[in-house]
């Protein structure tokens, strides 16, 4: 019987070392800056109440971790480098959008005051062109009037 449960403990041990096995999980870090969105970092897990340890794929003194960490944190370095690409021409065609916003408001708003400045030209000649004939209207009045007073 004692030789049966060898192997099964054998077995919990096997199963035992695979839990503690350290486990890479990639964590958003925050970072404060403007329109600037969380950039991931690896976060190594263990399982039974260490210290979670942190590896920065874009560490200054350009360590990298082998083995499967390693492999994740070159794929998380890239993927920092194709954010910040992203990043850089949203930042480029935002700006381009701006700057032609910018000028499409200062057109209409020129073309605005032109049609201000030519409509209130226009209603002046209508003013001026409707008090004309209103007193021409008032002469024609006056001569008819005038005309039947003297009969």
């Amino acid at each position: 019987m004692e030789k049966q449960q060898q192997p099964k403990s054998d077995q919990q041990s096997d199963q035992k070392k695979q839990q503690k096995k350290a486990v890479a999980v990639v964590v958003p870090r925050f970072v404060r800056k403007e329109n600037v969105l969380p950039r991931p970092s690896i976060q190594i897990l263990p399982m039974f109440g260490q210290q979670p340890m942190e590896i920065d794929a874009e560490s200054p003194k350009g360590i990298r971790p082998t083995g499967p960490a390693g492999i994740v944190a070159q794929i998380v370095t890239l993927q920092n480098k194709l954010y910040e690409d992203h990043t850089n021409k949203m930042r480029a065609s935002q700006d381009k959008f701006d700057s032609l916003m910018a000028e499409s408001r200062k057109n209409f708003v020129s073309q605005m005051e032109e049609s201000r400045a030519k409509f209130t030209e226009m209603m002046e000649q209508s003013r001026a062109t409707h008090f004309a004939q209103q007193n021409q209207f008032v002469e024609a009045i006056l001569k008819i009037f005038d005309r039947n007073d003297g009969k």
